[in-house]
This record gives structure tokens, C-alpha cells and sequence, in this order.
């Protein structure tokens, strides 16, 4: 990598006056220290690059397309997937790595996406993947080893964002998403083993604009973050015994989704992109948020997606705005705010942003 220069004031962020969504997907590697980082090139090919803790362990590489949607991937059991909206067709698009050796060809799913693909792993052998399809309504599908796929599920209903899922454990699995019924509140379909799937919850009386970020935590607990109209961030938990809590306004201003990650069960560290374009902060400890955000800095053309190392880094990486991927790195300690901060670097890459996309 090489060190990111000051940023020319006068390029401002394609994240401005809209909420920039998650361009790059991450997956485990081979082993525990490696992490495989995806994203969507200007070429509209799905490049791929392999993180070793410290360093990277090789160069950006194609594995085609031509593709319209950020991928999104996931690693069951030795298999990782990577999974992607064809460029014409619009149908949901797989590819297979087997013990880090990619299979020759993308197999076609069918369906017609209108969002990017979302997944997760909830068991060994198995993997569920979810888009809004060409009716604007919920729709997935299920991989199993040695079943394979499934036919297309339809959940139906009308959705506003790109759904997201999360995956808590065996036995819980969580949709979320935007209705497309005014004040556009967030919806969530859950799956667990005893009952299957369940009925919509949706909390109404706020707007919410991009798309909501979903982290579970051990198997009885949601937390949900969220963007609203005017730029703030929102956030509320659910768990099997309360249900929804309120929801709370974790104030800012912000240009992207959030990425929002745990580190043991009392803490939660959230991300995000500033109408300044740089990169904010902020930490819940014992169910106690910080009082402010910390600024980060970054000039940033995406979301933000962190990666947090076997040697007890957090390595922070987006798309800046010369369309490189660059990161930072900083140690997480027992208070709110991170030290040990590094300088940006370039990390090589031409990403394409959903401007450039000219989709959703």
C-alpha cells in the first residue's frame, strides 16, 4: 500500500446530498487470519483481494462480469460464495471457491434483482441469500450441502430499501429492511427453528432513508442502525423477551449507511461517513453510548466496512475518492474512543460507486 495524500478540498465525495450504501463485502479466508475482500470495479468485474492480518497477500484480481450490483459474500463450511446482479439480464449471479481455488465459470441463479444480493451462513452446509425482485417485493433463495439450491422463495410485500440479513446462530435468522408505506419505518421478517418463518414486525413513525445496518448479537439479541431524513442516526435493539426497544437518536450527521460490528457481548463500535465525506466514530460500553463522535478522517466514496485481526487491531477500509480501496488500523481498548491510529493508505483498486453504477 502506499500512503494516501491530502485530499483535494475542492473533490467533494459522491456520497454528497445522498446516503452512500456498503460497496465492499468481506468473507473469512483459508484460515483464521485471512480475510477476503470483494468489490464491484469500474469494468463492472467482481475483483477480489486477500488480507493476512497485516498485510495483503496479493493483487487485485478479476473474476469477471460484467455485473451492476456490489457483491455480496459468504463462507460455509471450506466454500466461499461470492454473489452478484448481472449487468443485462439482471439475474442473481454465484461463484465457488473450494480450499482457495475458484471454480471457472459464474452459475445463473435466475430471478430478476432489483437490489444487491444480502447473505449469511446460519449452519453448517447451509446459506440463505436474499434481493428485492423485479416487483419490489422480498425474495431468497437456500443453498445446502449436499441439497444445493433451492427454488426462489417469495416473502412477499412491497420493500423501499435493499434488504439486509443477519444470521444468530442456528436458530435465528433476520430480514430487515424499509416499507414502501409512508413514514417508511423499518420491517424485519424473522425465521427461527421452532416456528419458521414469522409474520412482519415493522416500527412506524419514522422515515428512514438508504438502508439499515443489522448486527446480532449471541442468539436473543438485534441491534438495528439506521439513517433518518435528516442525515442523524438511529438505533434500537431487539431482543426475545422485550421485543423492540425504543428507538434511540444517536445524533451526527451522516452521507452512508452505518457498519456497526461487537467485540464480546458488552460492546458495539458503529461507523459511518460524515456530510464532510471523513470517517466518525462512536462506541456503546454496558449499554452506555459516548457522548460524541470521533472523527477519523478519510475521504470516503462508499461505506465503510471494518475487519477486526487476531492481533486485536480494527482495520477500517472504503473506496476513497481517486476510486482505490484504502484503510486504517487502530487498537481497540477498554474506553470508547481507539488509539494507535495509522496513517490512510491506498490499497490499489479501480471501484466503481453507486453513482457509477447508474442502478438502484
Amino acid at each position: 500500500p502506499t500512503a494516501a495524500t491530502p485530499t483535494n478540498s475542492a473533490i467533494s465525495s459522491v456520497c454528497r446530498g445522498t446516503i452512500c450504501p456498503a460497496m465492499l463485502a468481506t468473507t473469512p479466508g483459508k484460515s483464521e487470519s485471512e480475510t477476503l475482500f470483494f468489490a464491484l470495479g469500474q469494468d463492472n468485474e467482481i475483483l477480489v483481494r486477500t488480507w493476512d492480518d497485516n498485510s495483503w497477500q496479493d493483487q487485485w484480481t478479476s473474476l469477471g462480469g460484467p455485473f451492476v450490483s456490489q457483491p455480496a459474500a459468504v463462507k460455509v463450511n471450506d466454500q466461499i460464495n461470492v454473489l452478484a446482479v448481472n449487468v443485462s439480464s439482471r439475474d442473481l449471479m454465484n461463484r465457488v471457491a473450494r480450499n482457495g481455488i475458484w471454480e471457472s465459470t459464474w452459475s445463473n441463479l435466475g430471478g430478476y434483482c432489483t437490489s444487491p444480493p444480502t447473505a449469511c451462513s446460519r449452519e453448517s452446509g447451509l446459506f440463505d441469500v436474499f434481493v428485492k425482485d423485479g416487483g419490489n417485493a422480498l425474495s431468497g433463495m437456500v443453498w445446502t450441502d449436499p441439497g444445493g439450491w433451492s427454488d426462489w422463495i417469495y416473502h412477499g410485500s412491497m420493500i423501499l430499501s435493499s434488504p439486509v440479513v443477519s444470521c444468530a446462530g442456528e436458530n435465528r435468522l433476520d430480514v430487515l429492511f424499509y416499507g414502501t408505506d409512508p413514514p417508511f419505518g423499518l420491517c424485519v421478517e424473522r425465521w427461527n427453528s421452532e416456528k419458521g418463518w414469522l409474520d412482519w414486525d415493522c416500527i412506524k413513525g419514522s422515515y428512514f432513508i438508504g438502508d439499515p445496518c443489522v448486527l446480532s448479537i449471541g442468539s436473543d439479541r438485534t441491534d438495528v442502525f439506521a439513517i433518518g431524513s435528516y442525515g442523524k442516526m438511529y438505533h434500537t435493539t431487539w431482543t426475545a423477551s422485550t421485543g423492540w426497544a425504543d428507538v434511540g437518536n444517536l445524533e451526527g450527521s451522516f452521507e452512508s449507511v452505518p457498519y456497526a460490528f461487537a467485540t464480546g457481548s458488552s460492546r458495539i463500535d458503529v461507523l459511518a461517513v460524515g456530510t464532510d465525506d471523513r470517517l466518525k466514530h462512536k462506541a456503546m460500553i454496558n449499554s452506555t453510548w459516548d457522548t460524541g463522535w470521533d472523527d477519523l478522517g478519510g475521504s470516503f466514496n462508499s461505506a465503510p466496512v471494518a475487519v477486526v485481526t487476531n492481533t486485536g487491531r480494527v482495520g477500517v477500509y472504503g473506496i476513497a475518492l481517486n476510486g482505490s480501496i484504502f484503510h486504517a488500523t487502530w487498537t481497540i481498548g477498554e474506553g470508547f474512543g481507539w488509539s494507535d491510529g495509522t496513517n490512510w493508505e491506498f490499497d490499489g483498486g479501480a471501484m466503481a460507486t453507486r453513482a457509477q453504477s447508474g442502478w438502484y
